[in-house]
């Protein structure tokens, strides 16, 4: 007798799911959205003239408020500080000084053998321009970042 081969199962033929179209299902949450036209259609140049018109009237009111802002801001900073121009000047002057002095003893503190002196008198402008530093610091950044 012949050997009998065991039968295999013959693989059906896949078939695809019953996809319903996607414009079937409902938006999420209620949500409506606009009808989309099967072709889109391109507008006219002309008929996008009134949009184009009203875009750009839209945009050159929105830079003339930009403009009048800055402006605005620009004279605010201004005035805030107008007031102080003469502490500043005054501060300013007093650094030119220390800086004069400090290139002296600076000078000075390279020949061969310097006074003590000089080392804790330049030690000292140090200090008094970092506090005058902060102090011009002080009158305009408080101002500024408010």
């Amino acid at each position: 007798a012949p050997a009998r081969t065991p039968e295999r199962a013959v693989p059906r033929p896949r078939t695809m799911p019953n996809l319903t179209p996607r414009s079937s299902f409902p938006p999420p949450h209620g949500m409506r959205l606009p009808a989309v036209p099967a072709t889109p259609a391109t507008p006219a140049p002309r008929e996008l003239a009134p949009a184009v018109q009203a875009f750009a009237a839209a945009q050159a009111q929105m830079m003339e408020q930009f403009e009048a802002s800055m402006m605005a801001m620009v004279r605010k900073v201004g005035e805030m500080h107008r007031g102080q121009l003469g502490a500043m000047q005054a501060e300013l002057a007093r650094m030119e000084e220390l800086n004069v002095e400090m290139l002296q003893l600076q000078s000075r503190a390279t020949t061969a053998a310097p006074e003590i002196w000089v080392h804790d008198r330049m030690a000292a402008l140090h200090v008094e321009r970092q506090t005058l530093w902060q102090r011009l610091f002080d009158m305009i950044a408080p101002q500024t970042l408010a």
